[in-house]
């Protein structure tokens, strides 16, 4: 299985140190909670995610396809595509931080990092922080 990297937003833990924004130490804030090694969150973040599979989602507004499905796919009827990163999760395994981006044209999409928490044995998000909008 391999991964690449896809979200360059991310940067490195220097990038992290330096900036002073609010913004910017939301972030760092949030990813130095999850981990001492700062580092490997972003590396994290900076994967995409390529196990999942359009069954592992449950929607009743719309379908989606795997990439594959997308490109045999006959008209013009896809209205977007979603990619995840890889999931960072903290030590005891019941939170993580993942980021999604979601392209629906050349200035359409949104990005957006995602904290996760796992209560009754299911995965729910619990924050977002908006990264991207166009």
């Amino acid at each position: 299985m391999s991964t690449f990297k896809t979200y360059y937003f991310w940067g490195s833990l220097q990038h992290y140190q330096s900036d002073t924004s609010q913004f910017v130490r939301e972030i760092r804030d949030l990813i130095t909670n999850f981990s001492n090694d700062g580092q490997s969150v972003i590396d994290s973040l900076n994967s995409m995610q390529m196990n999942l599979s359009p069954n592992e989602f449950q929607l009743c507004t719309s379908k989606i396809l795997s990439v594959k499905e997308l490109n045999n796919l006959e008209g013009n009827c896809a209205i977007g595509i979603v990619s995840f990163s890889k999931v960072f999760l903290d030590n005891t395994k019941t939170k993580g931080l993942l980021y999604y981006n979601f392209r629906c044209g050349g200035l359409c999409g949104k990005g957006e990092l995602l904290v996760i928490e796992k209560k009754n044995n299911r995965w729910t998000i619990t924050k977002t922080i908006g990264t991207l909008i166009s």
